[in-house]
C-alpha cells in the first residue's frame, strides 16, 4: 500500500470563527498572538470542500468534512477509506487505533477495531490532510478515497459501533477517484473574531 498519508503541518496558524484554520508563513506584527480580535462586522471565508496538487507523481489532497446541523459536537468518529476498484473488497482506513501514542498511517480494514482518523467532538467543519506529496500515478482510475463520518450515541460505544452506525446511515461517499477532478462544495463561513498564534519566522 502507497504511503498516502501527510497530517503535520507547520507554521503560523490564523483561527477565524468556528475552528477554521489557515497557515500563514511570516510574522503578523500588527496581530497581537493569541489575542482574540472582535471584527466591526461578520466576515465571510469561503473555500472548496476539497484542494490538491494533481500531477500524480506527487499528489497531495485536503478534504474539509461537512457534518450535519443535527451532528454537531456530537461524540462520534470520522473514518477516512481507500480502496482499489481492481480489488472492491480490500478497504484501507487512515487514522490510529486504541493503542496509546499511535500515529495515523494506511491500515487494512480492522472489523473488531477500525481505524479512524478523528474521534470526539465532532465540528461543523473538520479539515482532513488526507495525501501528502507522494506518486500515486500506478493508482489511477483505479484508487479511490472514501470519507464519513459516525455517531456514538450511547455511554460506552466503541469505534467499532460508530463505523457500523456510519455504514447503517449510509453517512460515507467517494470524494475522489485518483486521476480525476475530484467533485467539491463551496464552503462559506461567517466569523465574528479572529486569534493569531504559532512561531514567527526567526528574524
Amino acid at each position: 500500500m502507497h504511503n498516502l498519508a501527510s497530517v503535520s503541518s507547520r507554521g503560523l496558524c490564523i483561527a477565524i470563527g468556528l475552528g477554521l484554520t489557515g497557515i500563514a508563513y511570516a510574522d503578523l506584527p500588527y496581530f497581537p498572538s493569541g489575542k482574540a480580535i472582535q471584527f466591526s462586522q461578520p466576515m465571510q471565508y469561503c473555500f472548496s470542500s476539497s484542494e490538491g496538487y494533481a500531477e500524480l507523481t506527487r499528489a497531495t489532497y485536503t478534504y474539509y468534512l461537512t457534518t450535519a446541523q443535527a451532528d454537531h459536537y456530537k461524540d462520534g468518529d470520522i473514518f477516512v477509506g481507500f480502496r482499489l476498484r481492481s480489488q472492491p473488497t480490500t478497504v484501507w482506513l487512515l487514522g490510529k487505533s486504541d493503542i496509546p501514542n499511535d500515529v495515523h498511517s494506511w491500515r487494512v480494514y480492522d472489523a473488531v477495531s477500525p481505524a479512524r482518523y478523528l474521534s470526539g467532538s465532532l465540528q461543523p467543519v473538520t479539515r482532513m490532510a488526507i495525501l501528502g506529496p507522494t506518486d500515486i500515478s500506478s493508482l489511477a482510475l483505479d484508487g479511490e478515497v472514501w470519507v464519513g463520518y459516525g455517531l456514538r450515541p450511547q455511554p460506552g460505544a466503541t469505534v467499532r459501533d460508530s463505523f457500523q452506525e456510519m455504514l447503517n446511515s449510509n453517512r460515507y461517499s467517494v470524494v475522489w477517484v485518483v486521476g480525476t477532478e475530484s467533485g467539491w462544495n463551496h464552503i462559506c463561513l461567517k466569523a465574528t473574531e479572529m486569534t493569531v498564534t504559532g512561531v514567527a519566522v526567526p528574524n
